[in-house]
C-alpha cells in the first residue's frame, strides 16, 4: 500500500489536483508517467460530468477487520450474505471494501479467516468451496458506489474502495462524534 495514491474527488479543482499530484507522485515514486496519465484521465473523462453527488445511504458494505491474504475458506461464509469485490489470494487492510451487504449496516468481516485444521476427517467436512466470480469495480462504479464516509483507491493495476477512517474503533468514535455534533 506504500506505492498508492488516495484521491479523494468531489469537484473540478479536485481533479486537476489529483492530475498534479498525480504527476509529482509519479516521478517521486517511479511510477510510470503513462500509467498515470491514463488513470488522471479516466479520473476527468468520469468525472467531467459529475457536478455533485453525495451517496444514497441505501448501500451497505462489508469491511475488512484486518490486514492479510482474502481466503476462499471466508469468502464462502461470506457470499451468501454478500457480493464480493475481491478474490482468494487478494491483500486486503483494515478500512478496505471487500464487498456489497445485503444486510442494513456496515459490517466489519474476516475475510482473511482460514478453516481449522484438526486430525479427524469426514467426507461432508473437507468440500470445495465454489465461489461466485467478485463483482468487477470500475472507475465509473466506482464514482457511483461510493459514499461520504469512503474514497476511491487508483493505483496503475487496480481500483480499489476504502472507507475513509480506516480502523473500526476509529469510525465508531467518528460516527458517535457526527451524531453529537447533529444534536447539538
Amino acid at each position: 500500500m506504500s506505492d498508492d495514491i488516495v484521491v479523494d474527488i468531489r469537484s473540478s479543482d479536485d481533479i486537476v489536483a489529483a492530475r498534479q499530484a498525480g504527476h509529482h507522485l509519479a516521478r517521486e515514486h517511479g511510477f510510470s508517467l503513462t500509467d498515470v496519465t491514463m488513470i488522471a484521465t479516466a479520473i476527468s473523462e468520469v468525472a467531467r460530468n459529475i457536478t455533485s453527488y453525495a451517496g444514497s445511504g441505501e448501500v451497505r458494505v462489508m469491511v475488512a477487520d484486518r490486514e492479510g491474504l482474502v481466503v476462499a475458506f471466508a469468502l464462502g461464509n461470506l457470499q451468501e450474505r454478500a457480493q464480493m469485490f475481491v478474490t482468494p489470494g487478494d491483500h486486503v487492510y483494515e478500512g478496505m471494501i471487500a464487498g456489497e451487504s445485503s444486510r442494513p449496516g456496515d459490517m466489519d468481516v474476516n475475510v482473511t479467516k482460514e478453516k481449522k485444521l484438526t486430525n479427524m476427517r469426514t467426507t461432508a467436512s473437507d468440500d470445495n468451496v465454489i465461489l461466485e466470480p467478485p463483482r468487477q469495480i470500475t472507475l465509473e462504479y466506482a464514482l457511483e458506489y461510493i459514499e461520504e464516509d469512503e474514497l476511491i483507491e487508483v493505483t496503475p493495476k487496480t481500483i480499489r474502495l476504502r472507507k475513509r477512517v480506516l480502523t473500526a474503533n476509529d469510525r465508531k468514535k467518528a460516527a458517535r462524534a457526527a451524531r453529537v455534533a447533529d444534536a447539538s
